[in-house]
């Protein structure tokens, strides 16, 4: 009777949170005849406070009149905006207020407890770093006009798949007009967007003139808009809860884990020298494309794990994306490249391009397998065929091959193909076939290695539209070289860093690359 009731709740509530935070009785009630010095605790920092920034919301509901509901908003909020820095910042989550926030202050903190262990001292956290050293130094503000799918990670509580949307939104639409307008991205919130506004993290610039708005097929590139994955590679590790963009990409790369290569081949068959000749479309291969780190890994890891030495490439867009690739193979960066323990070899490359920039061919080949390349002419292009007549020394025997791109169904185009062959009458005709499926070149004495029909789409056949056939065709003299042995690569073609449409892990390119053997 007369038992005040309140009290008795509040002191039920501080010796639960005792119990879930230590089983053990707190120092200052063991031994009462330690000296003061012993006792001494930060007078700012009461020993019965709870922490906001690591308690969870089982802890959080023993604070007077935090319900299930509030203690979920204070950890969601805190995981959006990092931490909190000063405990004034519950007031802005919802069910809290001014007025609550007034109630149990008095039992919260924002800053762990200081202790005079030299050990505690030595194994501080992120939160008392923070505390001791300062607020850190705000990232710069994201641009999300420019900015690409690593940087907008960056931003408090952007995941990996809001940051998709963001890109993929302005792919479709065209640039926001206003931050607000960020609101129409599936995945955004009031309640998120104005936190990064209110920590000037968000940006709306306009787009550099004459940047091209890609249509949505091509949204595999959406992550080459904006700036350059380059310029962060070498960011530190800032102090607020947030990775820079190469730990993100590493992280990344754990789930596209490289596929097992069933045979090693060391440059020889049967006890004869030889060498893998591949023909890849790179599915308009431009600089862009060529700094993503995921596509870069992929086409890199896939040469060397197939042991190719010379690739015949179609749709090379820019002669600097081929050469960042020969970079990557002789001066590795990633760290899947750096971790390859294989042979290497020394790679070198060759572009060409048609007179309206709009086709291309080239060459990437491994120089230490004794291939020199003497000569690269263009000897088609119109239309419907480009093609480049290259001509390489091997163990001082000529070979000639004559890479492909066929760009239109044109009624024309097996007249110029076969025109084509018999006037060069290359040892080799290799490319992307895709606009003359049926491609029979007997006649002129070739034969194909990959038997028609063979789809070498790297998606399911039929996604984009169209069945690729890629091939490989070899004259009589390039045929008795031939070891009898070739293959498509399916596997280990995408990536999680790459995306695709709504999707995390597209494909490097959206053909696969075919390969076969020829002795030296």
């Amino acid at each position: 009777m007369g038992q005040n009731h309140s009290s008795t709740f509040s002191g039920r509530r501080k010796s639960l949170r005792r119990s879930l935070r230590s089983p053990f009785p707190r120092r200052s009630h063991t031994n009462h005849s330690l000296s003061a010095t012993f006792n001494y605790l930060d007078p700012d920092v009461k020993g019965d406070q709870l922490n906001v920034n690591t308690a969870t919301a089982e802890e959080l509901m023993t604070l007077p009149g935090v319900t299930r509901t509030i203690a979920q908003n204070i950890v969601d909020y805190r995981q959006a905006i990092g931490r909190y820095n000063k405990v004034e910042d519950l007031a802005l989550v919802t069910g809290v207020g001014a007025e609550k926030l007034s109630i149990i202050r008095p039992e919260i903190c924002v800053h762990r407890r200081k202790t005079n262990s030299n050990a505690s001292s030595r194994a501080q956290s992120l939160d008392s770093l923070a505390s001791s050293e300062g607020s850190p130094r705000p990232p710069p503000p994201v641009d999300v006009n420019s900015a690409n799918v690593f940087s907008l990670m960056t931003l408090r509580g952007v995941s990996q798949e809001l940051a998709a949307n963001i890109v993929d939104y302005r792919e479709r639409r065209g640039p926001f007009n206003t931050a607000d307008d960020l609101l129409k991205v599936r995945g955004m919130n009031s309640w998120l967007l104005s936190n990064m506004c209110s920590h000037n993290q968000v940006v709306v610039g306009p787009l550099p003139p004459g940047t091209p708005v890609p249509v949505n097929k091509k949204l595999s590139l959406a992550l080459l808009n904006g700036t350059s994955l380059s310029r962060f590679t070498d960011r530190k590790p800032q102090m607020n809860g947030f990775m820079p963009v190469k730990d993100i990409f590493e992280l990344l790369c754990a789930y596209s884990q490289r596929p097992y290569v069933d045979e090693a081949f060391h440059n020889e068959r049967d006890g004869r020298a030889a060498l893998r000749l591949a023909s890849w479309n790179l599915t308009t291969f431009t600089v862009e494309k060529a700094d993503n780190p995921g596509v870069r890994e992929v086409i890199c890891r896939t040469v060397l794990e197939q042991r190719f030495s010379l690739v015949a490439i179609q749709e090379v867009m820019d002669a600097v994306a081929l050469e960042k690739l020969v970079s990557e193979l002789n001066e590795p960066r990633l760290r899947r490249m750096v971790e390859w323990k294989g042979r290497r070899g020394k790679w070198k490359c060759s572009t060409t391009l048609s007179a309206d920039k709009k086709r291309s061919c080239g060459f990437l080949y491994d120089s230490d397998t004794g291939l020199v390349l003497k000569d690269v002419e263009v000897v088609h292009d119109d239309g419907a065929v480009f093609a480049v007549l290259a001509h390489f020394e091997v163990e001082g025997a000529s070979v000639t091959l004559v890479n492909m791109h066929l760009s239109s169904a044109s009624t024309k185009i097996r007249d110029q193909c076969r025109r084509l062959l018999s006037q060069s009458e290359p040892d080799i005709a290799i490319g992307d076939f895709s606009s003359y499926p049926d491609a029979d070149f007997v006649e002129e004495g070739y034969t194909r290695v990959l038997l028609a029909p063979t789809v070498t789409n790297s998606m399911a056949p039929g996604s984009s539209g169209t069945n690729f056939m890629d091939n490989i065709y070899l004259n009589k003299r390039s045929l008795s070289r031939y070891t009898g042995v070739s293959g498509i690569v399916r596997q280990g073609l995408n990536h999680v860093a790459i995306p695709r449409g709504w999707m995390w892990g597209g494909p490097a390119s959206e053909h696969c690359p075919v390969w076969c053997e020829l002795y030296t």
